[in-house]
């Protein structure tokens, strides 16, 4: 194999394509009384140093300086990028070699997806900028400079590239001299996310994992990503009454605004669903959520089902911030019951006491046939007290004499550091009863110790 030619021989072509950069968020603001609306936009682009065209030979570092500006008018946003490495094959060696800015504001969400794109198998990786880009701001520089792999050479009998590692030789099954880095960058704007985390989340949820589309694609509009909080409608509730009914989403957010911010418990008062309930994807905060704050009626779904339900409390890092669709129900002797409601589609992320139901229960609370399906729940370390532990399906931690009965979880993901199960992550045996959970997986992200995480309807036992 001749070293002399491969200096000549050598030729790629790195592309940066923008692919998503330049992506548009809109914002809608309304006025009930003349229904107008006016129209916002987040706008970025790449600012980079590299020149296609450029050759590059082995072990040759070329400058490329990756940034991303924010040029809208009008909206901060949270951004981040992606960098599609070459592989020599499908679970091969990266072609190129980059190197990133170390600046702790760029963060890789996890391991590279490998992905095929334009029929060549590539490693894609996701940095994510953990601070606010302000309109015409900028992020620190991500993707530094990139250079070939020293291990390619280049077979003159056969005329193609080859992979030299150790002595073994393989092909490499890749257009080196057509090669190219994609590079695409990603923009939402901040009203409505309390972290690039949130954002990100929001995106994936609406658009799903990354794709071939997504790295080849051009501008995409990624949907607004709202508070309910901020559309709740309260004016259905009445001290004076006991029973309640409620019709949107609007309403339905109301509960968690009287509940949190006015104090409201609901001891003695039955709220019920009178239909379905979409809740669009838009970011839901939990009924009660510390105990100071804390749901103590009955919730009748009538069998309606709520869908599409997000709630991202990774922000919140005290030790007793609960999340779900309820975070914190505690009866002290009252009559607490959570029952007939389908929750379908649902994504929870949060850092202790985390599940699609109710994050936390004590007393003689009672949950009751109650199916979820569909859900993401994620619940990793932030510190010593919201140490990533007791997440489930239904519930989180089910203390006292709590009763999960006849519930059901499906087609569900659960994520966490520890104590974590299929219906509840830590309960005693006696409170999940006559429940049941199919193709729903538990596993451990090695942000806590890694103990009591089973794919059991319980995962810790009290």
């Amino acid at each position: 194999m001749s070293k002399k030619t491969i200096a000549l021989c050598l030729s790629l072509i790195l592309a940066l394509t923008l692919g998503l950069g330049g992506t548009l968020a809109y914002l809608t603001d309304t006025d009930a009384k003349v229904n107008t609306f006016t129209v916002g936009d987040v706008e970025i682009e790449i600012d980079e140093k590299y020149d296609d065209g450029q050759t590059l030979a082995p072990g040759i570092e070329v400058e490329k300086e990756v940034k991303i500006k924010n040029i809208s008018e009008t909206n901060d946003a949270w951004v981040w990028y992606t960098v599609a490495i070459p592989l020599s094959a499908q679970g091969g060696e990266e072609l190129i070699a980059p190197t990133y800015n170390q600046d702790e504001n760029w963060k890789l969400m996890a391991a590279p997806t490998e992905m095929k794109i334009d029929g060549s198998w590539y490693n894609v990786y996701t940095y994510l900028w953990d601070e606010i880009v302000p309109v015409d701001g900028e992020t620190a520089l991500g993707l530094q400079t990139i250079k070939m792999n020293p291990k390619v050479d280049y077979d003159p009998v056969s005329d193609s590239y080859k992979l030299v590692v150790g002595g073994k030789v393989t092909d490499v099954d890749y257009d080196l001299v057509n090669g190219k880095v994609y590079v695409n960058a990603f923009a939402i704007q901040t009203d409505g996310f309390t972290s690039v985390n949130a954002a990100y989340n929001a995106f994936v949820g609406q658009w799903g994992n990354l794709n071939e589309d997504m790295i080849n694609a051009g501008s995409v509009e990624i949907p607004v990503r709202t508070q309910w909080n901020a559309q709740a409608a309260t004016e259905w509730y009445d001290d004076a009454k006991t029973t309640f009914e409620l019709s949107t989403a609007e309403e339905l957010a109301g509960l968690s605004v009287l509940v949190n911010e006015e104090g409201k418990n609901f001891a003695g008062k039955t709220v019920t669903l009178a239909g379905d309930i979409d809740l669009d994807g838009n970011l839901w905060t939990p009924v009660g959520q510390t105990g100071a704050t804390e749901f103590k009626g009955v919730f009748d779904g009538q069998n309606h089902t709520i869908s599409n339900l997000l709630i991202d409390s990774s922000a919140e890092t005290g030790g007793h911030y609960s999340s779900g669709l309820f975070g914190w129900i505690e009866s002290n002797g009252q009559d607490i019951t959570v029952k007939n409601l389908v929750i379908d589609g649902a994504e929870v992320t949060g850092h202790h006491n985390v599940a699609v139901v109710a994050g936390y229960l004590e007393g003689d609370s009672l949950v009751e046939n109650v199916t979820v399906k569909n859900a993401v729940v994620t619940c990793t370390l932030a510190n010593a007290d919201a140490n990533g532990d007791k997440v489930g399906g239904i519930a989180g931690y089910a203390a006292g004499e709590v009763r999960i009965k006849n519930c059901t979880v499906s087609d569900s993901a659960i994520d966490a550091g520890r104590d974590a199960g299929q219906v509840v992550g830590a309960a005693k045996t006696q409170v999940v009863v006559d429940c049941s959970a199919s193709n729903v997986t538990v596993t451990d992200n090695g942000t806590g110790t890694g103990a009591n995480i089973r794919e059991e309807l319980i995962g810790r036992v009290l």
